[in-house]
């Protein structure tokens, strides 16, 4: 009696332990996903913020010097006349066009070849931008910083209204999925792809 005594409650043992691991990995099931969907949440609160605050830096340069930064000149136009500023999304090495707006806005001269970027393209030396460490590609090494680059590591896109119509030209459309043929007022756009550049209702950008 003593032996069936004792295998019933080894019995009764390794069922409550297996409906302890049936309820965790129920709990887990559920719970990942959320997390997931959490930590993307705050990813794309993080990228809009940088669009947002390197958005209001060229405004407030334009507002300064009455001119956008000399070297957005450096851009091809669409063929709407527009500038397009477009950086494929697994590209790692800083679009030469970023690296002189970072250190444009940043106004930031760590050497004579940054020193000549800043003397060209903004001379008074003002800030227009106080950058976080997550903002840039370096954020082990702020100062040594050549881009900006939202959370998920890609640098952003931009186009430049280069023909005074104040309509910009060459946006993703999130409705119909076309990367190429949106447009809407204004004169500057800034995106980011997102979490899935190759879809482009995911992308988060400075207009509506």
């Amino acid at each position: 009696m003593r032996n069936i005594s004792r295998r019933s409650r080894a019995g009764v043992t390794l069922i409550e332990l297996l409906v302890v691991i049936a309820i965790i990995a129920l709990l887990t099931s559920l719970l990942v996903p959320v997390v997931f969907s959490s930590i993307r949440k705050g990813r794309e609160t993080r990228a809009r913020h940088l669009i947002d605050q390197v958005s209001q830096a060229l405004q407030g340069y334009r507002t300064e010097y009455k001119e956008w930064p000399p070297c957005l000149e450096d851009l091809p136009k669409n063929a709407a006349g527009d500038y397009v500023l477009r950086v494929n999304p697994e590209e790692r090495n800083p679009h030469p066009v970023w690296r002189t707006l970072f250190i444009t806005l940043v106004a930031r001269a760590e050497n004579p070849a940054e020193e000549e970027i800043l003397e060209s393209n903004n001379r008074r030396h003002l800030r227009f931008l106080e950058v976080e460490p997550h903002m840039t590609n370096r954020p082990d090494a702020p100062l040594e910083a050549t881009t900006f680059v939202d959370p998920w590591n890609q640098q952003l896109n931009l186009v430049l209204d280069g023909d005074g119509d104040e309509i910009i030209t060459g946006l993703p459309d999130k409705k119909s999925g076309k990367p190429t043929t949106f447009k809407t007022y204004g004169e500057l756009g800034i995106w980011s792809w997102g979490y899935q550049p190759k879809k482009v209702k995911h992308s988060l950008s400075s207009w509506k």
